[in-house]
């Protein structure tokens, strides 16, 4: 059986759907459009069934691409029940899609969801006479308490077993065609009008607070200071907490990929340069994804708690304003919000915006924020040489890329980009005590999609690179690494990173930022791979001294040791004077300063390039499909050249001082920017009304 679920934007649909199917889920695309298709399987001792989640939408018309989703998948005739959740506290707006879907004569249930938010908020809602006025099967719950589960597949057990007729009333007569749609809309409200009249009963809400504290949270001089504090202490709590748990993900994963591996291949009679490839190049790779788990977790989770709580919202409304008062669209926020989880999703939310110059503009902006797969990049570098204020470093750089952001949306505004601002409208949820369970689960399928992705790309570079590291230009296997293809291939790449400070004997940076390309997570497990294969040859094991179960009570060692760490970073949040976290015996890093001359500066300017060169093929590629190739062609040529000089500036003016580099530099970004501008005018590519 196929049960299609659907209501109003922020009405909790996604939690009763997470609830229902738990981990039983998959996310694609719906035929022909960008929108994800998100569908799971319930799996009860009430039903079996496949419940697919349609896209929020307060109506069912043509106005965006959701609502023409939920529509034709509701005219298809392959759902066969349909569940229609409710935000009780808006009953009168969220009954609207409800008439509608009604007259589509579908079996549905009715879930009034957040009832003990609406209680507490002094309205009372009669369950069984609201039943009785749809003629529809209703039931009241909140989908974070225990047990709510086994109610709402009880109700639908029940209401499948049953016939219904809904309620409606005689049509309206229609005698003018061109007023069918107010007529219709005028019948539908009035239909509301008498159900609520019957069965809601509103008294005094005690709950006036919220206004005032949107007041002081969205104010026009506090609102942007509590966002950035807010981002501030997401970044902070996801560095340190998580961080807590990443010598236990790295001893273990290494006890396993590692020295396991290389303990195992060994005894085999495995050749070394075999045994080198899959423990210390792809093994090594595996073991640095893992240290990453706990944090990028942990940024979800408490992203989780901040957008259940209904501040994620707010802070658009606060965004916004600031944006529009720079001349920038109100949507377009929406879509650069998303980039810090993913570019993919951020560009394909972009369909939403109904001017294709917003459209345009926004796929422009998206990419310069620092999307999940760079945050371990930051980590890796910024532990290795700021690691005493790397959560300070990792987001200033997520600050930089939002100021360029909004540099390009000022600089194509009042050039090519001239037309009128689309309105921004968006709905403020109700604000709810965060529920960690669902913070928790969500991280988790995020997590899931992030080693999912990360392994499917990662794991063969690693292994081609591992091969390519072996093998010399004439063929010969086992050879050296200063003469491998690999080797000779990146050292004729990197002099383009020269005046970043990237020397030659760096070519593994170079390498990892072509890896990056396909991937910014693999750029990780790329110099992982490569600084640690420098560092093997300098340790030494014996195979006697392996024992997984060692490596086991030293990892759980590790998180009691850390979480006394933790103590001391509450009492200094910005680790002002606290020594290196990293130890200075750590191989890999001790590698990559090597090879970065020990320079700080050399190693912010690598994340600048990082955080602006061209997005990975995914996000490309859904880019193309939205705008065309001209103009992602055109903007990633502009982030990379943007990335490539400020990266250069930022060298030269901290440790470089070349003044030729310096202008070389500026020239050329001043080149870029007067190019785009150019052959936006010339092309007309930025013309154009509604997408």
């Amino acid at each position: 059986m196929i049960i299609a679920i659907a209501g109003n934007p922020n009405c909790g649909k996604s939690t009763i759907f997470n609830l229902l199917t738990g981990g039983r889920q998959r996310v694609g695309n719906w035929p022909g459009v960008t929108v994800d298709k998100k569908m799971g399987e319930i799996k009860h001792k009430m039903l079996n069934a496949t419940l697919v989640d349609l896209p929020g939408t307060y109506d069912l018309g043509t106005w965006s691409q959701d609502e023409r989703v939920a529509r034709d998948y509701l005219f298809s005739g392959e759902p066969q029940f349909l569940i229609n959740v409710i935000d009780s506290t808006n009953i009168e707006r969220n009954l609207y899609l409800t008439t509608i879907l009604q007259e589509r004569g579908i079996k549905t249930l009715v879930v009034l969801n957040m009832i003990d938010v609406a209680k507490k908020n002094g309205i009372s809602i009669n369950a069984e006479q609201l039943e009785k006025e749809l003629g529809t099967p209703v039931i009241a719950v909140s989908a974070l308490q225990a047990g709510c589960k086994n109610k709402i597949m009880s109700k639908i057990a029940e209401a499948l077993s049953q016939e219904q007729k809904p309620t409606l009333p005689p049509p309206p007569v229609i005698e003018n065609e061109e007023d069918k749609d107010e007529i219709i809309a005028e019948w539908r409200y009035k239909r509301i009008e008498d159900i609520v009249a019957k069965s809601v009963a509103k008294g005094i809400s005690p709950y006036k607070a919220s206004d005032r504290i949107d007041t002081f949270i969205m104010g026009k001089y506090t609102g942007l200071p509590i966002f950035l504090f807010a981002m501030y202490l997401l970044f902070w709590l996801a560095v340190h907490v998580g961080g807590v748990f990443i010598d236990f993900f790295d001893i273990v994963f290494g006890a396993i990929f590692v020295d396991g591996a290389r303990y195992i291949l060994t005894s085999i009679n495995v050749p070394e340069s075999i045994v080198s490839i899959l423990a210390d190049g792809v093994g090594s790779g595996i073991q640095a994804l893992s240290t990453f788990f706990p944090i990028i977790f942990s940024l979800f989770f408490f992203m989780g708690l901040l957008e259940n709580s209904g501040y994620i919202a707010r802070a658009a409304f606060v965004v916004d304003r600031i944006m529009r008062a720079m001349g920038l669209p109100g949507k377009a926020f929406i879509p650069m919000l998303m980039g810090f989880g993913c570019s993919v999703p951020a560009i394909m939310a972009t369909r939403s915006l109904e001017n294709k110059r917003d459209k345009i503009l926004s796929v422009f902006m998206v990419p310069f924020m620092s999307c999940g797969a760079r945050l371990p990049v930051y980590i890796v570098i910024t532990s290795a040489f700021f690691s005493h204020y790397a959560q300070n470093m990792i987001f200033a750089l997520y600050i930089i890329g939002i100021l360029l952001a909004i540099a390009t949306g000022l600089l194509l505004k009042g050039t090519v980009y001239k037309g009128h601002l689309a309105p921004f409208v968006m709905e403020l949820p109700q604000y709810h005590r965060p529920k960690i369970g669902a913070a928790a689960q969500n991280a988790f399928f995020r997590i899931k999609a992030f080693i999912k992705k990360a392994s499917r790309i990662l794991i063969p570079i690693m292994a081609i690179l591992g091969v390519l590291n072996s093998v010399s230009i004439t063929g010969e296997f086992g050879v050296s690494k200063e003469d491998s293809v690999l080797s000779t291939a990146g050292k004729i790449v990197t002099p383009v990173f020269l005046p970043m400070g990237i020397s030659e004997n760096n070519w593994q940076a170079s390498v990892s930022l072509f890896s990056g390309l396909f991937a910014k997570e693999s750029i990780v497990g790329v110099m992982n791979t490569l600084y640690s294969q420098d560092a093997a040859a300098t340790k030494e094991e014996t195979e006697n001294e392996f024992s997984i179960t060692e490596k086991f009570k030293e990892a759980v060692a590790s998180i009691a040791d850390n979480i006394k760490e933790l103590g001391k970073k509450i009492t200094n949040p910005l680790s002002l004077g606290e020594p290196e976290i990293v130890a200075e015996s750590a191989s890999m890093f001790e590698q990559m300063k090597k090879a970065f001359n020990n320079s700080s500066a050399t190693a912010f300017a690598f994340l600048i390039f990082v955080l602006l060169y061209v997005p990975c093929v995914s996000a490309v590629s859904v880019a193309m499909k939205e705008v065309g190739f001209a103009l992602v062609a055109l903007q990633s040529l502009y982030s990379t050249m943007l990335g490539w000089c400020l990266a250069v500036i930022v060298y030269q003016a901290a440790e470089g001082h070349s003044l030729p580099f310096i202008a070389m530099a500026a020239l050329i970004m001043l080149a870029t920017v007067f190019g785009v501008i150019l052959y936006a005018k010339k092309s007309g590519r930025f013309e154009g009304g509604m997408a």
